[in-house]
């Protein structure tokens, strides 16, 4: 809810976009039995966390997003 008030429903959006292509793309990779499909997983288990917590609102979340995100996008494109 915090952050739906201070980024509105675009922010909200593009967040929740921006979250989810990496998971995307990472389920792809885990259906062709790529072990970096497990940064996906990682990603859901973090997402679900954050559902219980304010965890991705913390620097130490969002850095964890990203380099997640990172690894598995960089790992799709190989």
């Amino acid at each position: 809810m915090d952050f739906w008030y201070k980024f509105g429903l675009i922010g909200l959006l593009v967040f929740t976009a921006w979250l989810a292509v990496p998971v995307m793309r990472g389920l792809k990779l885990w259906h062709n039995q790529n072990p970096a499909g497990a940064g996906a997983l990682a990603l859901v288990a973090l997402y679900v966390t954050h559902l219980t917590t304010p965890y991705l609102n913390h620097p130490l979340g969002l850095g964890a997003v990203l380099a997640l995100g990172t690894f598995v996008i960089s790992s799709v494109r190989k």
